[in-house]
């Protein structure tokens, strides 16, 4: 992967309409909009420089999307691919995700989802190239992309 140490990091703001249909999946979709200048690592000063031209450039490009064109079933797990936009840089990416939960409450028949999935993106793609002069390889390309989401509440 590269880079000098791992870095976690997550985004605060953000609004996902997820849609899922377990009997027909290929009717089922995501669409994410995040605010990039809503970006946490735990450390202001570095929070701010991601937030700069150097990364996200948040003023010229304030949101990062993902639009689904496709889910599909493997298994026990699903993958969606769709259109992911950072950095006024769309490109085709596919997600693999599952289902970690499923709760069912039978006072007023609604189901809540929980979904896990992991991938990785290379950041040059999406024309965010920064690299350290000082230290070559300071920083990753490869950046890896976790989800951990609770779905509203679902009638049955």
């Amino acid at each position: 992967m590269g880079g000098l140490s791992s870095v976690n990091g997550k985004f605060g703001n953000f609004a996902i309409d997820f849609s899922l249909d377990e009997n027909n999946v290929e009717k089922s979709s995501i669409n994410a909009v995040i605010e990039a200048n809503s970006i946490n690592t735990g450390i202001a000063g570095r929070d701010n420089h991601l937030r700069n031209a150097d990364f996200l450039e948040v003023e010229k490009y304030p949101e990062i999307t993902f639009k689904s064109s496709n889910i599909t079933k493997k298994g026990k797990s699903y993958i969606v691919t769709g259109a992911f936009t950072m950095h006024g840089v769309t490109k085709e990416i596919s997600f693999p995700f599952s289902i970690s939960g499923k709760r069912v409450n039978s006072t007023n028949q609604t189901v809540i989802y929980g979904f896990t999935g992991k991938t990785s993106i290379k950041r040059g793609d999406y024309g965010v190239s920064y690299q350290r002069k000082d230290v070559p390889d300071y920083i990753s390309n490869e950046i890896t992309v976790e989800m951990r989401l609770l779905s509203k509440p679902v009638k049955l």
